[in-house]
């Protein structure tokens, strides 16, 4: 009765044995597939990625559009300091005339100036809108041409992916061998300063 006992207890545990081997062979050969598709998948997908804070500071566009927005804000920053001028020697001038006026005046000077501290605040706000529609313009005309380069670039380097790469961006790590930062900025500066040496405006 024993011996019967052990030899049962002995083919369930040959049983166990067999299919913890079974079991293992399996995520072997599951593990062994993934890594095989992993490594196909690395091997036939191009991947490059371009540091965008490199372009914005050695693409001669992008540093063409800080100097035409630094020369609009300063353009409105002057019409603004005119516009102020203008109301502050009014407002003096309305001071001094002050003691000489009737009630009825004084009430017109004090709604006038009143007027005009409300002109500038409006010319201030409209200001502020102009140089905002101005910049996001712009911003998207650099993007724009960024992307359209990088579809003709493209052509011909044939990658999968081009990635942008900034300080902030979703990339934390990256091998220096799939940046294409110098290749792009260089032709993107040939690329630009051709067109503006036959006369093409600013876009």
């Amino acid at each position: 009765m024993l011996s019967k006992i052990s030899l049962a207890i002995n083919a369930i545990l040959l049983l166990l044995v067999l299919n913890l081997y079974m079991s293992k062979e399996k995520k072997n050969n599951e593990g062994n597939t993934k890594s095989n598709v992993s490594s196909t998948f690395s091997n036939s997908v191009k991947i490059a990625y371009i540091n965008t804070d490199t372009l914005d500071v050695n693409y001669q566009y992008a540093l063409d559009i800080v100097a035409t927005l630094e020369k609009e804000a300063d353009k409105k920053q002057r019409r603004l300091e005119r516009k102020a001028t203008q109301a502050q020697q009014e407002f003096n001038n309305l001071q001094q005339s002050a003691r000489s006026m009737t009630p009825s005046q004084l009430q017109a000077a004090q709604e006038r100036a009143y007027q005009m501290e409300q002109e500038i605040q409006m010319m201030q706000n409209d200001l502020a809108n102009e140089f905002a529609m101005d910049q996001n313009k712009l911003q998207i005309a650099l993007v724009n041409n960024l992307d359209s380069f990088l579809i003709r670039y493209n052509d011909t380097a044939n990658y999968d992916f081009i990635l942008k790469k900034h300080n902030g961006s979703q990339i934390l790590v990256s091998n220096d061998q799939f940046d294409i930062t110098e290749e792009v900025l260089k032709l993107l500066n040939e690329e630009y300063l051709g067109k503006n040496s036959t006369g093409d405006s600013l876009q």
